[in-house]
């Protein structure tokens, strides 16, 4: 069997990214990241069932690919619709944002 990666997107690197996936179960998830230059790491959410599993924009650098499992509460991984199945693995890019959406941060113009 071949071994599949639901690809996400782009997400500017300013802004929470959401992911479009919806929670399948109650608890906290653990994200577990690969980066691209072989960085791993891990970060935990409360999600609750039907909440958008969102990524706040603090977790993720500038301009990086992500490789990605979410490990539910029960242990078991996450599956992202992919094709005729789901997918486990999931990836996605961010990029640097120029726009102005400075938020909490002190603007330099």
């Amino acid at each position: 069997m071949e071994c599949c990666k639901k690809d996400l997107g782009k997400f500017p690197h300013n802004q929470n990214i959401d992911t479009g996936l919806i929670a399948a179960k109650t608890g906290t998830h653990e994200f577990q990241f690969s980066a691209a230059n072989f960085t791993e790491f891990s970060y935990k959410k409360y999600f609750t069932i039907g909440d958008k599993i969102i990524i706040p924009k603090k977790v993720l650098n500038e301009d990086f690919i992500y490789n990605f499992q979410i490990k539910q509460p029960d242990g078991t991984l996450f599956v992202a619709p992919f094709g005729d199945g789901g997918c486990e693995n999931l990836v996605l890019r961010t990029y640097v944002s120029t726009n102005n959406l400075c938020n909490d941060y002190i603007c330099n113009y």
